[in-house]
């Protein structure tokens, strides 16, 4: 059975989601720090709390309403400034502090936060909140090398790899591989959303592998060669360890790819159900027994894939939220709305689109698609990146996945040709 976040947190909870982003890959770009709008809609309602760098638009504000949600105390710390994150913001404005503090009002309340770093625990002190994750632990764990490392002690499959302090000995062994591979991945220790954000690389040539060692070392961390697997399927599993140590798996996604980087995802998955119940009692008999002796607590999810096979390899782990896990929940609490149940099917994607294109005009080319009910109909996440030509897209129907891809693929059609 999934649960949701809605229905696992104390119904006496104030939540208050911060969707950092503040993994250093994406350090400075106004158009990554724009992110920071995509969860906190998705997953919350009135008497939480949301902080943002930038305002959401009043036009995205009304059509969020329209769809049957009720909005969330929103605040904002803003303007953007390259030099700093959305979390940094807030330790330096001690207004936006005030108003976070006097919001929470001593009831219930904890931080929720997307990426984890040094800044949030920073965040966590200067409110004085408590953090729904442990620092200590989910800090070490978002490093791919310490990762691997978890997987050989626990006997989990992952794709072979290799790392060295010494780089000329790692490139030598890249070398080496690549005379029997057809291709090898460098993966960035702190690396994030493929190799779309320079983090990883796939090389097939030795000319390849040099400009990948230069571009991975000018960044200044730690990389490793890993083994391409030759796989039918890749996948996203999202679970949860309580307060109270108790592991809660959420959801599982198939997750849509394009040159090794997340171009979005599907649900329900397709895996066959052997793969399934395998990948699930790995989590429940290795990996949540592992995290909760560790002291973990909060989200986390993992990418998985399922080689020719029908292996599953566990490669990218992450101790926090999952962008699939906002579109889950976000279609879930819709489906009650507009179904009446839990059941349904969705296909995300996000979309790029000519940077001149208001919101205002998109759900104008996308009027007829938009309005929920029973039959299939698309929904507009993520309103801050759209200013940058992105637009976060996701097909709902309560029928079938072949429905909700079926009305995405027409909004797609819309808006890439309007």
């Amino acid at each position: 059975m999934l649960l949701t976040d809605c229905q696992q947190c104390d119904e006496k909870m104030k939540r208050i989601i911060f969707d950092t982003q503040s993994n250093p890959l994406l350090h400075g770009a106004e158009a990554e720090q724009n992110y920071d709008q995509r969860g906190g809609l998705c997953q919350l309602d009135k008497g939480h709390i949301v902080v943002t760098t930038r305002p959401y638009q009043p036009d995205y504000i009304e059509y969020w309403k329209s769809l049957g949600f009720t909005i969330p105390h929103l605040i904002t710390a803003g303007p953007f400034d390259p030099q700093y994150t959305l979390s940094e913001l807030v330790v330096r404005k001690k207004a936006v502090r005030k108003t976070i503090r006097a919001l929470a009002n001593d009831t219930h309340s904890r931080l929720e936060f997307y990426y984890i770093e040094e800044t949030e625990r920073a965040l966590c002190q200067s409110l004085g909140i408590p953090a729904y994750c442990n620092f200590d632990v989910s800090i070490p764990l978002s490093r791919k090398i310490f990762f691997k490392k978890i997987c050989k002690a626990l006997s989990l499959a992952t794709p072979p790899w290799f790392f060295h302090k010494d780089k000329d000995q790692l490139f030598q062994k890249a070398k080496n591989l690549l005379l029997s591979e057809t291709s090898i991945l460098l993966k960035g220790d702190k690396g994030t959303g493929g190799i779309s954000y320079r983090g990883m690389f796939e090389v097939s040539t030795t000319e390849e592998l040099e400009t990948a060692f230069e571009s991975l070392t000018n960044f200044g961390k730690e990389f490793f060669i890993e083994k391409r697997i030759d796989h039918k399927a890749e996948i996203s599993l999202h679970w949860e360890i309580t307060e109270q140590g108790e592991l809660r798996q959420l959801g599982l996604f198939d997750r849509i790819m394009n040159n090794c980087s997340y171009v979005g995802g599907s649900y329900p998955d397709t895996i066959p159900f052997s793969v399934k119940q395998q990948i699930e009692s790995q989590l429940r008999d290795k990996v949540g027994p592992y995290l909760i002796q560790q002291g973990a607590k909060g989200y986390f999810h993992c990418d998985i894939i399922i080689d020719k096979q029908n292996i599953p390899y566990w490669i990218d782990f992450n101790p926090r939220k999952g962008a699939l896990l906002y579109i889950w929940d976000m279609a879930r609490r819709l489906s009650e709305i507009c179904f009446g149940s839990s059941d349904f099917s969705f296909w995300h994607e996000p979309l790029q689109i000519s940077s001149n294109k208001s919101f205002h005009e998109i759900i104008t080319e996308l009027s007829d698609l938009i309005r929920p009910g029973k039959k299939p109909f698309v929904v507009i996440t993520n309103p801050g990146v759209i200013e940058s030509g992105s637009v976060d897209v996701t097909g709902i129907s309560e029928n079938s996945k072949k429905e909700a891809r079926e009305i995405f693929e027409e909004a797609k059609r819309r808006l890439t040709f309007f």
